[in-house]
């Protein structure tokens, strides 16, 4: 358990967010994918316009 807990420590706070969606909000794939597409800068703009 000590080791998981220094892993996580260590991962990027995009990847944490990963995590959080999947595991404790219970998000399927498609669904964080999503999410994180709207989250990028400049995405919304072009998703907007497709």
């Amino acid at each position: 358990m000590q080791r998981l807990l220094i892993y996580l420590r260590d991962l990027p706070t995009d990847m944490l967010h990963v995590l959080q969606l999947r595991f404790f909000e219970d998000k399927d794939f498609k669904e964080i994918a999503f999410i994180r597409f709207l989250q990028e800068p400049g995405n919304r703009v072009n998703y907007a316009l497709e």
